[in-house]
């Protein structure tokens, strides 16, 4: 396992990738790590699928947000 925010690990990883489906998320409450998975980590993760010419991302978000 790894870790969304470490970014150079993430590009590591991404060598020689096609595809990423990301589903990760943080569910808790949290706030501080919710943003640093959430957000900066889906950030860095697509960063990384760019910068190793992966051919498709999906994004998939967690169904906690329809309540």
């Amino acid at each position: 396992m790894g870790d969304l925010t470490d970014s150079t690990y993430l590009c590591k990883i991404m060598k020689g990738i096609d595809y990423v489906i990301n589903c990760a998320a943080y569910l808790g409450e949290d706030t501080e790590l919710a943003i640093a998975s959430n957000i900066m980590g889906v950030k860095f993760l697509a960063h990384a699928a760019l910068d190793n010419s992966v051919k498709k991302f999906i994004h998939i978000s967690t169904t906690s947000v329809y309540g």
